[in-house]
């Protein structure tokens, strides 16, 4: 079983729909945990790889940088993580979202 490693929508099972990509999922974990495993590979001469997708983030109410962006478009300070067209014609300087 995969678990976000990165705070996801909650009772998510997989990485697909991070709220929080710059927390460790409190559901899966703690970051004295992660630094325990971190030493424990260490002595075994081994390391961590992990594989980040920075745009597998959830369209859910705690995804603060998305919510920040709905509300203040490209005034957020979050607007560069995000591939939103504001400009685009058809929309108007609006963007859609899925409710």
């Amino acid at each position: 079983m995969f678990c976000s490693f990165f705070t996801s929508k909650p009772g998510s099972e997989h990485g697909y729909d991070v709220t929080a990509a710059y927390e460790i999922n409190p559901e899966i974990g703690t970051k004295e945990e992660l630094k325990e495993i971190a030493q424990e590979l260490k002595k075994n001469n081994m390391g961590w790889l992990q594989d980040i997708v920075p745009n597998h983030m959830a369209y859910h109410p705690e995804n603060t940088w998305l919510m920040d962006v709905l509300e203040k478009g490209p005034q957020s300070h979050f607007y560069t993580f995000f591939d939103i067209d504001f400009n685009h014609p058809d929309f108007n300087g609006q963007v859609m979202v899925p409710f």
